[in-house]
């Protein structure tokens, strides 16, 4: 017998041997393929519980510790801890997340309120930081109350994509009380394209607009994008920290593509930002959003100063000379930010001019001073679009 049909068995055995302890008289409605279903919550041992390592809001730290570690085996008492770890700590530390503090501490005035979900074999399919929590609280006080999980167990039929919708129902959508990790998203939205569910069932799924769920499709492609420069295009983590600058960069690819911007201006707007990125992974917090931001105004405005000082950026090795740069080209925005074009100009004088002969008009000017308001109003446009 293989360890799945070994752990179907033994809960199996459970289910029917401590029906009494298992039983909780509690259902809840659990969203797969063929719509929601209704099922039953049990009250499970969590020695016959595994975490699931591949689950979606897990996916990236895990592949991250891997890569730098080694594969996670959570029958072993080290995997096991690896797994817990990653769930609660801080990265490489021995500090709680402030999520993690919070809600052990919920668990452990008011218990689980919230039933998990399971698959037919007994992996954590929604519910990992629970379990973890209640692992967490039993080996600091030995209570035999938090070696018990409550969850739902999914009908041996469920596949991957039933696994894929009861993450996405019950994750990510907007309104969960722990915000759902901006990594993770970007991940569960490629798991959504992989199975090829339409925009529309996205936001319908996740309770966002469509709008938003199109703006984070673009956020997804323009971090794949940048991952194939790197030397691990599967590596999320990378892009830690990152995900304010993307959403200002994919603002910007949107609108290049709905104003059909040559792909060599394209081209060039992607490598700077990667190279800020990299900038970034290696000095922390030395470019934010709102340079993004300034620099996405240089290329709608075609600024050739501040884009010399931005390319500058890309082959300085100093912080310090990066922030000099980045404060440079702000100021080269705000400048020119000050200027008045003058058909811009003449454009608010001819709104000034149609109020103030509407205004002449009601107040019954003779026609002589009517005529001297238009010629001088004329003037003044006249003199803005010289100017």
């Amino acid at each position: 017998m293989g360890n799945q049909e070994q752990h179907v068995q033994r809960i199996d055995d459970y289910l029917k041997e401590q029906a009494d302890k298992a039983d909780t008289g509690l259902t809840r409605n659990i969203k797969l393929k063929v719509g929601y279903k209704r099922l039953e919550v049990y009250r499970f041992p969590t020695n016959l519980l595994r975490y699931r390592l591949e689950n979606t809001r897990f996916e990236v730290e895990k592949y991250a510790y891997e890569k730098k570690h080694k594969e996670i085996d959570q029958d072993t008492d080290e995997g096991k801890n690896a797994v817990i770890g990653l769930l609660l700590y801080e990265p490489e530390t021995t500090s709680l997340t402030t999520d993690a503090k919070k809600l052990i501490t919920d668990i452990e005035q008011h218990g689980q309120l919230e039933p998990g979900v399971i698959t037919w074999d007994g992996f954590v399919l929604n519910g990992n930081r629970r379990l973890a929590s209640l692992d967490y609280l039993y080996k600091k006080n030995k209570n035999i109350q938090y070696q018990y999980f409550t969850a739902v167990r999914l009908p041996p039929t469920a596949d991957k994509e039933d696994f894929f919708l009861v993450e996405a129902d019950l994750q990510w959508a907007e309104d969960l009380k722990l915000d759902y990790d901006a990594l993770a998203k970007y991940k569960m939205l490629e798991h959504a394209i992989d199975f090829n569910k339409s925009v529309e069932f996205i936001a319908k799924l996740t309770r966002k607009p469509v709008k938003l769920i199109k703006a984070e499709i673009e956020e997804l492609k323009f971090i794949k994008d940048y991952l194939k420069t790197t030397d691990d295009p599967k590596d999320f983590s990378k892009l830690d920290r990152q995900t304010e600058i993307v959403t200002e960069a994919a603002i910007m690819t949107t609108y290049f593509s709905r104003n059909k911007v040559s792909h060599k201006i394209v081209s060039s707007y992607k490598e700077r930002i990667f190279t800020f990125i990299n900038i970034n992974i290696k000095m922390p917090s030395t470019i934010t959003y709102q340079d993004i931001r300034a620099i996405n105004k240089a290329f709608r405005r075609n600024d050739t100063d501040a884009l010399q000082i931005y390319q500058k950026i890309k082959i300085s090795d100093s912080q310090e000379t990066v922030k000099h740069l980045l404060e440079e080209a702000s100021t080269v925005l705000a400048e020119h930010k000050k200027e008045q074009k003058p058909d811009k100009m003449a454009h608010q004088i001819s709104k000034i001019a149609g109020r103030l002969y509407r205004e002449s008009k009601k107040r019954k000017l003779s026609k002589s001073t009517l005529k001297l308001v238009k010629e001088t109003l004329l003037l003044l446009q006249k003199i803005a679009k010289q100017n």
